[in-house]
């Protein structure tokens, strides 16, 4: 072996940079700064994971602001229209009071959203903080 060794010394040199670059470059991940923590690092697929999710937030805050609107307009063409005529029309004031409903009812789901999620948050840092026996699966 020694022999071989001696009589091949620049496939000896190509293993060993093989081997070298190899573990050097094969077992690791490119990471980035995340985009809703920056010091924390992600890999690609955790990157493109938190992309596709900030995107779906802000396409569902453009149709929440496009309900919005859309509220506003129909308030102000009832209003419009009463103040025009000067008396009120009670099949188009049905809609508008059940969008005035419907709103109520948003408003106090993303209320309570908001709430369950400040608590669960509070419950994993707990959890994390203090872990319970390892037979405890509550």
């Amino acid at each position: 072996m020694k022999n071989w060794i001696k009589d091949n010394p620049f496939i000896d040199i190509a293993i060993v940079t093989v081997v070298v670059v190899l573990s050097l470059f094969g077992g690791c991940q490119v990471t980035v700064p995340s985009l809703t923590e920056p010091t924390q690092r992600v890999t690609r697929t955790q990157l493109e994971i938190e992309l596709q999710t900030l995107l779906d937030t802000a396409e569902m805050r453009f149709k929440q602001i496009d309900r919005q609107e859309s509220f506003r307009r129909e308030l102000l063409n009832h209003a419009l229209l009463i103040s025009q005529s000067g008396t009120i029309n009670l099949y188009g004031l049905i809609p508008l009071a059940l969008s005035v409903l419907g709103a109520g009812a948003v408003a106090d789901n993303v209320r309570k959203r908001k709430v369950i999620r400040n608590n669960l948050t509070e419950y994993v840092k707990t959890v994390k903080e203090n872990p319970g026996p390892a037979g405890d699966s509550a």
